[in-house]
């Protein structure tokens, strides 16, 4: 379990390198936040962020602006280099949520925090930002105070970058890991001991749950640790009535981050840090585009995703070595962030040309870590901790950033491809991604290398290829004497849709829904839309027995008749009515 406590002291024994970070200079930074309070997973309504975990999120965005952009951190002034500190630039701050109720209402608090209305927090002095004047001379103010729009990525199921937030979900390989495990014989005594406490809980939880959620009690076990604690916590928070108890509370998380670790942390089966290996390479790919745009975009990116990516991440990163608080799950809006820096040896030029970066070999990273925030106004109550990765110890709270980089590319899953690979996955997109055409590109490269997109690179060779058609065309014309000229005898209507003004029947201008083949949970083939189920999406969970599968109905490939057979019939209606 990671004690908020516990967590506390062993970053106090990292304090005094505080005055080593004095003078570094940041260039950017990728930070992963859990969602704060919401209603548990049990309810018969979707899961939606409560007031309090709206609270949360919004004093996490407001610890993260304090420490990147405003200048006013207490320890030192970690400011990113250019970044606007008053109006949001969605170019510079970004943000990616799951397809999630409660993930992305708390995205849309945390960003709230990170920048605030504008005309109520500042006194900037520029009117445009408290009202935009018309060509009537009238004046229009913006709404909500001043309210800014961050640019929030909303990542579902059905996308490919779903894979780099929860890499975890859709992988039938893990789930195949997972049930390996559970028929273990570590598993199982753990079943046994625990069978009592559980069995327990029976009378509340057939008391406190609506009529159709009852049957629930029949599942109260280990195999459902976290549901179980998610439930009880919340209740013990929001209902006094509950009789629910602060050592049952206590009881029943330690139960979930035993499970939780030892599904999500397991290293020694490399599929069951799924969630942690392409988070971590996807948050490699986001520095790496801070620095191909010489540190002009992606200066701050937000990443918003569930517990069991983090789990995995840090196994990962060894942190479960450094400290056992690190082999459970993070508290409510917890906020892991990596952090792209020069030290004070690094000459950074005054004032600093826009392609002025500095090279790979001048830069570190440091990791750092929140456990939870509290609905507190004393943000440095809730600051930032500094903690070692990859087996480093006290004396080495950051590392070069090249050796960074070999290190995760030796642990991280990037490619699609892979992926769906590795997880023998159904996704849609798998299909596209075996054949390399959807993915992100290679991490590989300096800060002066500008790759270009798979789709781009598409776009770039179909011109290519037009061209070069169109220059044999015109060689044949004028060397050949070759010709294009309209056949006799075959009319075609002026007026109507598409296919002319006489409709055959097998010529339907839209699709009929037999004819449209539709994938299961919002996948699109053809003009059809089904939509997504935006519950909380669990590997294991008991509530999804069927998962979140990607495998589409089959396409009706049936043949239809030929334009030309129309033509025809046309050609020979007509020649009926003038031999009339």
């Amino acid at each position: 379990m990671i004690s908020l406590n516990s967590l506390v002291l062993l970053a106090a024994s990292y304090a005094w390198l505080a005055a080593a970070q004095q003078g570094d200079t940041v260039w950017g930074a990728v930070t992963v936040s859990t969602f704060g309070d919401r209603v548990p997973l049990l309810s018969p309504s979707y899961s939606v962020i409560t007031s309090l975990g709206a609270q949360q999120m919004y004093t996490a965005g407001q610890i993260v602006r304090e420490r990147y952009i405003t200048q006013s951190n207490a320890t030192g002034n970690y400011s990113i280099v250019g970044i606007s500190q008053n109006q949001i630039d969605n170019l510079q701050t970004l943000a990616y949520s799951l397809y999630e109720i409660f993930i992305d209402q708390s995205t849309q608090a945390f960003m709230a925090g990170l920048y605030p209305p504008l005309d109520t927090s500042f006194d900037i002095g520029i009117d445009t930002q408290q009202g935009q004047a018309l060509a009537d001379n009238t004046t229009v103010n913006w709404p909500v105070n001043g309210l800014q729009y961050p640019f929030v990525s909303s990542i579902s199921g059905n996308d490919f970058m779903d894979i780099y937030l929860e890499g975890m979900n859709n992988c039938p390989a893990l789930q195949e890991s997972i049930n390996d495990y559970k028929g273990s014989r570590d598993f199982e005594p753990t079943v046994s001991a625990t069978n009592d406490f559980y069995q327990s809980l029976a009378p509340e939880f057939v008391a406190a749950l609506p009529q159709n959620n009852t049957q629930f009690a029949w599942n109260l076990s280990y195999n459902n640790a976290y549901e179980i604690w998610d439930y009880l916590s919340y209740q013990y928070i929001h209902d006094a009535s509950s009789g629910i108890t602060q050592s049952t509370v206590d009881q029943a998380r330690h139960l979930a981050d035993a499970y939780t670790g030892s599904i999500y942390g397991n290293t020694t089966a490399t599929i069951q840090t799924m969630g942690g290996q392409t988070l971590i390479g996807y948050i490699l790919s986001l520095l790496h585009q801070n620095m191909r745009t010489f540190g002009q975009e992606q200066k701050l990116s937000n990443i918003f995703t569930s517990y069991e990516p983090l789990v995995s991440l840090f196994s990962l990163l060894g942190l479960d070595r450094l400290s056992d608080n690190f082999l459970g799950m993070p508290n409510l809006a917890s906020t892991v962030s990596f952090e792209l820096y020069t030290n004070s040896t690094v000459a950074v030029p005054n004032p600093l040309p826009s392609d002025w970066y500095p090279s790979m070999n001048d830069l570190n990273i440091r990791f750092l870590f929140r456990n939870g925030t509290t609905a507190s106004t004393n943000l440095s109550a809730n600051d930032l901790d500094v903690y070692p990765i990859f087996g480093n110890g006290p004396g080495q709270p950051s590392m070069p950033y090249s050796q960074f980089v070999a290190t995760v590319e030796n642990v991280m899953m990037l490619d699609v491809g892979n992926w769906c690979q590795t997880c023998q996955s159904n996704s849609v997109f798998c299909a596209a991604a075996t054949n390399g055409t959807i993915g992100l590109p290679s991490n590989s490269g300096s800060s002066s290398s500008h790759q270009v997109s798979p789709v781009i690179a598409g776009v770039i060779g179909a011109l290519v290829a037009l061209v070069v058609a169109g220059i044999f065309f015109l060689l044949a014309m004028l060397l050949f004497g070759i010709r294009f000229r309209k056949v006799k005898g075959q009319r075609r209507s002026e007026l109507g849709g598409f296919k002319g003004s006489e409709k055959l029947a097998s010529d339907p201008d839209l699709p009929s829904q037999k004819q449209v083949a539709t994938a299961k949970n919002g996948a699109v083939i053809g003009a059809s839309v089904v939509p997504e189920t935006t519950g909380h999406r669990r590997v294991e969970s008991w509530e999804l027995k069927e998962g979140r599968g990607g495998d589409g109905r089959a396409v009706d490939d049936r043949g239809r008749p030929s334009f030309e057979n129309d033509d025809e019939g046309r050609t020979k209606a007509a020649e009926a009515v003038e031999r009339v």
